[in-house]
């Protein structure tokens, strides 16, 4: 990874000068994925989080990740890595503060590889206290489920995971590239 202020492409190769003033070239093969950074687009991985609550099933009471599955490892969902993203598993509630500065979140949902067939957990999006989106029975092996809604004017933005049919078994969820996008 590196940061940069300026990126060129020249004769098969990629040049990134950094924010030391430094100058790095590498070929173009080696280049994985270009993240601009500062623009309206702010991953919600990078956010601190107003509050977050977790409910245990019984005695364990899980964390979350930033950019990681609620383990720890590889945001991975279908054998595919994400690089941004927020683990969580059932019950919890996360919650930003937006100060109505943003027009739209995005979050694709999903059980990450990790989760075992029993995983089944509820996720609602909910802006003010007020719903705005739901993804029911969330299982392994389901197809992503996307996430776009409305947050203009909003001043907390909170996501839900409940307990599915089974409690808290594996219920390993996936936040993927989630991101507030700014007016």
């Amino acid at each position: 990874s590196l940061v940069g202020t300026a990126l060129q492409s020249k004769d098969g190769s990629v040049s990134v000068i950094t924010g030391f003033g430094g100058k790095v070239i590498a070929p173009i093969g080696q280049l994985v994925s270009i993240e601009p950074i500062g623009g309206r687009r702010i991953w919600l991985s990078m956010m601190e989080p107003a509050e977050y609550q977790a409910t245990p099933y019984f005695d364990i009471r899980w964390g979350f990740e930033r950019d990681r599955n609620v383990l720890g490892g590889p945001l991975r969902v279908a054998g595919e890595t994400y690089t941004r993203g927020i683990g969580l598993h059932s019950a919890c509630r996360i919650s930003y503060a937006l100060d109505k500065r943003y027009r739209r979140f995005r979050a694709t949902v999903a059980l990450d590889d990790t989760a075992g067939p029993l995983g089944d957990a509820d996720v609602r999006i909910l802006l003010d206290g007020r719903l705005l989106a739901e993804q029911v029975h969330v299982k392994k092996n389901d197809a992503p489920r996307p996430v776009d809604v409305d947050v203009t004017g909003g001043e907390v933005l909170t996501v839900e995971v409940g307990f599915g049919d089974r409690g808290d078994v594996q219920d390993r969820v996936n936040l993927l590239n989630a991101a507030l996008i700014a007016k």
